[in-house]
């Protein structure tokens, strides 16, 4: 039987990362960003760089402190629903052919 996989998974595995970097969890570290009142991704990279806080774990709390992408935040049945996972590309090939269809009646 095959597991349908989300990325609940490799967040955790990210969050283990971070702990063995630096012995401390994501709720201490999350405390500290947001005393470190630092407003921009690139700043909290520095910053996180600076105290030897790099890779995964980086960006484990980069996602933390400024939101994670949707398909982080899809079940895993969502990340596998074709009618949500294609709907876009769908919507670009159906104006593609309405757009070669207007062109070939020239």
């Amino acid at each position: 039987m095959t597991m349908i996989r989300d990325w609940q998974q490799e967040k955790e595995m990210w969050v283990r990362t971070l702990e063995k970097q630096t012995t401390e969890g994501l709720d201490t570290w999350n405390q500290r960003i947001r005393k470190a009142s630092i407003a921009d991704e690139r700043g909290l990279r520095n910053w996180l760089s600076a105290l030897g806080v790099t890779g995964y774990a980086q960006s484990l709390l980069v996602m933390e402190r400024f939101g994670y992408p949707d398909f982080m935040l899809a079940t895993a049945d969502e990340l596998i629903e074709p009618s949500t996972q294609y709907r876009s590309s769908r919507e670009i090939q159906r104006q593609g052919s309405s757009t070669a269809e207007a062109l070939s009646v020239r």
